[in-house]
């Protein structure tokens, strides 16, 4: 008997890939992420077809304005840069991309980095989806996800990807980083934009010890900036390492 369950899920798997190998499978999924110590939900969106993804954090098109007024009586008006959080894979030659936005800076960064998967036998159903468990250590962190070889996909939310099917759910063991499938649609016939990286973000992108070190400077040109604003005398402000109130990283990236 578990052989034949065994021979039934190769054969359902096989008839998955099939149908969507015929044509150039393209899908939008939307999920909601949220961070512990920002303790709120965002929302993202994933675009995909059979050689790349892309993920970005979804920020409404009109945004509301803040009203600030200077001693002086004059009043301006702000509204939050649309700049966001991306990330862009593509498969065929193994680039993954992302961006993240520092003090209003949009850094472009590439790196190189391969996730090793350990499968379970647990299954599960997400909506009208059945899904596989899968684990993998990244960067300091340990991650559950589940996926499905219904939708025969290598990609999924933010930086997790590379399973043989798309990644609907994903944590880690301490649920300080959690990611949930609102919403999917899958189009063969759809003709939509998959990524809004431009070849000139791509070819320009940074390397991980840049960014990095780019990251350290913007934050340090700001302290230094706010210091200069105290009242004479006043001690000058100072990054401390070792907060223990600043909450936990997401990624602990290896120094280089």
């Amino acid at each position: 008997m578990k052989n034949l369950n065994i021979f039934f899920l190769v054969i359902f798997a096989c008839n998955s890939i099939m149908m969507f190998g015929q044509k150039n499978v393209q899908g939008k999924i939307v999920y909601e992420q949220r961070i512990e110590s920002a303790n709120y939900l965002k929302s993202y969106n994933l675009y995909f077809d059979s050689e790349k993804s892309y993920y970005e954090e979804k920020v409404k098109a009109n945004l509301e304005k803040s009203q600030t007024k200077e001693e002086d009586g004059t009043t301006f008006y702000a509204t939050r840069d649309n700049k966001k959080p991306q990330f862009y894979f593509n498969s065929t030659d193994k680039g993954f991309f992302f961006s993240e936005v520092i003090l209003n800076k949009h850094l472009f960064v590439k790196e190189d980095f391969k996730l090793k998967w350990e499968l379970s036998n647990e299954i599960k159903s997400i909506g009208e989806y059945k899904c596989q468990k899968a684990t993998t250590n990244f960067r300091g962190r340990k991650y559950t996800v589940w996926y499905t070889t219904e939708i025969p996909v290598v990609f999924g939310p933010w930086k997790l990807h590379g399973l043989s099917g798309l990644i609907l759910q994903a944590h880690d063991d301490k649920n300080y980083f959690q990611i949930n499938v609102k919403n999917i649609s899958v189009n063969s016939d759809s003709q939509m934009k998959v990524t809004d990286f431009s070849e000139e973000d791509l070819s320009t992108a940074m390397s991980v010890p840049v960014f990095i070190e780019t990251k350290i400077k913007l934050q340090e040109e700001f302290i230094a900036k706010l210091s200069s604003r105290l009242p004479q005398g006043a001690a000058p402000l100072q990054i401390d390492k070792n907060c223990k109130d600043c909450g936990e990283e997401l990624e602990y990236f290896e120094e280089k």
